[in-house]
């Protein structure tokens, strides 16, 4: 498993956030919501691989983190190729930025496989997460398409209110337990302000009446996102490749929470927990923001570097 640290310990100033926002904008002018893939969206037969990318946190703890990132074989469904990335995590949570929490560990596992293994290069991403249906129609499913130039499909398992536009959500419910009879059915999600389409409520197995909230991350129409989504739940509401990440990363907590650990005593509570150096308050936004370019940079730069090791050129060539 590789690993990153974040050193990243505060909640972010109205600077940083301001600093987000801007760059959000700037990636949306970029965001692609029609089809431009490599497959016929008619022929679902064409897509050869497909991911799931997910990151986790154990019960109880936001701070230690794992990524995943889990490529299966279409049609099959069968895990060819999976990798993890173990990271702390000490922003917050913070509603409309999710992305700028989690996006990092998940562009270097993009990153990592397509140096390692580019013949397990996905068609398409599912993210755990939003893309269109977003306060700033911008999700992490968008903004991690955007920084990775892949097609990306954002699958939330709660719906996220959009104010003014999804606002009530009780109505909302009521409306699609209405609509969902079946697998396949679906009800669109339209802003009551700009009639904006952010996605739909799909209801993917007969057997499971709650269903998952789709939008377009990047490069994909919501009509082949749901085709797509719906090949993927062959028996169970969430799709295979965000279940393969998230049963995946189960299994990394399980095996993490057995190595031994620094025994700390405060106020006479022994407490496990792994002990990382700090910065100084002052360099926090800067570490943050260097840490999140070198992750984005790194993906569309000519010349590559893994480890330290630049990678030669006629390796770049076989990345997709």
């Amino acid at each position: 498993m590789s690993k990153i640290i974040s050193t990243y310990d505060a909640d972010p100033s109205d600077e940083q956030r301001s600093k987000w926002q801007k760059e959000q904008e700037e990636l949306r002018a970029r965001h692609e919501t029609q089809d431009r893939l490599d497959f016929d969206p008619e022929n679902l037969q064409e897509i050869k691989y497909i991911a799931g990318v997910d990151l986790s946190f154990p019960p109880g703890d936001e701070e230690n983190a794992v990524a995943c990132l889990v490529v299966l074989s279409m049609p099959d469904l069968k895990i060819v190729y999976k990798q993890f990335l173990e990271t702390k995590l000490y922003l917050p949570y913070i509603p409309g930025f999710l992305a700028f929490r989690e996006v990092e560990p998940l562009l270097k596992l993009i990153k990592e496989l397509k140096i390692n293994q580019p013949e397990f290069y996905p068609q398409v991403i599912l993210v755990d997460g939003n893309g269109l249906l977003h306060p700033r129609q911008f999700g992490i499913a968008s903004h991690l398409g955007v920084l990775s130039d892949l097609p990306t499909i954002g699958i939330a398992k709660t719906f996220l209110r959009i104010p003014g536009e999804l606002d009530n959500v009780s109505e909302i419910k009521n409306e699609y337990k209405k609509v969902l009879k079946k697998k396949g059915d679906y009800m669109n999600l339209i802003g009551t302000e700009s009639s904006t389409t952010y996605g739909c409520a799909l209801r993917t197995s007969d057997n499971a009446i709650n269903p998952v909230f789709v939008s377009q991350g990047h490069r994909i129409s919501l009509q082949t996102s749901i085709k797509v989504v719906l090949a993927l739940c062959p028996q169970y509401r969430i799709p295979e490749p965000i279940r393969a990440a998230d049963l995946e990363t189960t299994e990394t907590f399980e095996a993490i929470n057995s190595r031994p650990v620094r025994m700390i005593v405060n106020n006479d509570t022994a407490e496990r927990r792994r002990i990382q150096k700090q910065p100084r308050s002052s360099d926090r936004d800067d570490i943050l923001d260097q840490s999140y370019k070198d992750a984005q940079t790194s993906l569309v730069n000519d010349t590559d570097t893994v480890g330290g090791k630049e990678v030669p050129e006629e390796h770049e060539s076989q990345m997709r």
